[in-house]
C-alpha cells in the first residue's frame, strides 16, 4: 500500500490535495468542515478557577487531571460530529514524552481523540547531541500504533533569541541530518511491513520534492 503524503502548508493545515485537518493551536473545538482538528496537547486552567494558575506546571498532578479529563470530554463531542481532534504532543506540554504518548494511545486506542506525532516538538535542548536515537524511539516506537493519526518530519533550527523551532527538513541552518528521517522512513516500513496500512507522513511544503524521492527510492511507494 502506497504512504499518503501530506503537506503542512503556511496556515498550519495539514493537507492532501483538499484541506483535510482545520489548522494546528490551541482550539479543540470540533471543526466546521474538516474531518479533525489539530491543536496542541496542552490546557490551561478553567476560568472558574484562576486561582490555581500560579501552579498550572504542564507536568504538574493538576495539568494531568484536566488534560485527561479534557480529552475524554473532547472524545464525546467528535464522536458525537463523527470527527477527530488530533493532538500533537510537545516537551512543554502534559504529553510531553515518548513513555506518556505510548501510554496514552494504548488507553486510547478507540478513541476520537488521537495523535500526531512531531517528534521534534518532543526534543529539549538537552537531547541534541543524541537527537538521533531520541527520534528514533520516538518514530519506531509510536509511529506504528493504532490512534496515530499522521507522522510529522521537521528539521529544528534556532530563533533570535536562541529558542528551538521547527524547520524544513532540508534547512541550511537546521540542527538535525536530515539523512537521519530518511533511515527512519525505512526502519519504520520494516516495522510497519505486518500492518494493513502506513501512517501518512506530513512534511513543508519545501521538502515535497526531498522526501517523495526517499519514498520512491527507499520505502518503494
Amino acid at each position: 500500500m502506497l504512504r499518503t503524503l501530506l503537506v503542512l502548508d503556511a496556515d498550519g493545515h495539514l493537507r492532501d490535495g483538499s484541506a483535510l485537518w482545520a489548522a494546528a493551536g490551541h482550539d479543540w473545538s470540533a471543526p466546521g468542515d474538516a474531518p479533525r482538528r489539530l491543536a496542541f496537547s496542552c490546557v490551561s486552567p478553567r476560568p472558574e478557577a484562576p486561582d490555581e494558575a500560579s501552579s498550572w506546571a504542564p507536568w504538574s498532578p493538576a495539568a494531568r487531571a484536566e488534560f485527561l479529563g479534557r480529552c475524554d470530554e473532547a472524545d464525546d463531542v467528535f464522536r458525537a460530529e463523527g470527527k477527530m481532534l488530533c493532538l500533537v504532543p510537545r516537551a512543554s506540554d502534559p504529553l510531553s514524552d515518548v513513555p506518556g504518548v505510548l501510554t496514552f494511545v494504548r488507553q486510547r486506542s478507540q478513541s476520537n481523540v488521537r495523535i500526531v506525532l512531531d517528534p521534534v516538538l518532543l526534543l529539549v535542548e538537552s537531547m541534541l547531541k543524541t537527537a538521533d536515537d531520541h527520534l528514533g524511539r520516538a518514530i519506531l516506537a509510536i509511529g506504528p500504533m493504532p490512534g496515530v493519526e499522521a507522522l510529522l518530519l521537521r528539521n529544528v533550527s534556532r530563533a533570535p533569541d536562541g529558542a528551538l523551532r521547527p524547520a524544513p527538513l532540508s534547512e541550511p541552518g537546521g540542527l538535525l541530518r536530515p539523512e537521519c528521517f530518511r533511515e527512519l522512513l525505512l526502519e519504520l516500513a520494516r516495522v510497519e511491513q505486518s500492518s494493513v496500512s502506513r501512517v501518512p507522513v506530513g512534511v513543508m511544503a519545501e521538502d515535497l520534492g526531498l522526501v517523495r524521492g526517499w519514498l520512491g527510492d527507499v520505502l518503494g511507494a
